[in-house]
C-alpha cells in the first residue's frame, strides 16, 4: 500500500538509492592500487558513497 500524506517522501530525480560502491583491493602492486583509487575517485565524484579494503 502506497503511503499518503504527510508521510509520503519522494526524491529529486537524480537521486539514486542504494548505488554504494565496494572495492575490495588484494594486491600489492603500485598500478593495480592506483587504478582502484582512479576508479573509486570516479564514482565518489558520481555522488556514490565509496569503501576501499585493503587486504595485502
Amino acid at each position: 500500500m502506497p503511503m499518503q500524506g504527510a508521510a509520503a517522501q519522494t526524491l529529486p530525480a537524480n537521486v539514486q538509492v542504494g548505488h554504494d560502491k565496494t572495492f575490495v583491493i588484494f594486491s600489492g602492486d603500485l598500478d593495480k592500487t592506483i587504478a582502484a583509487f582512479i576508479i573509486a575517485n570516479g564514482a565518489a565524484a558520481m555522488g556514490r558513497k565509496v569503501t576501499m579494503i585493503f587486504t595485502f
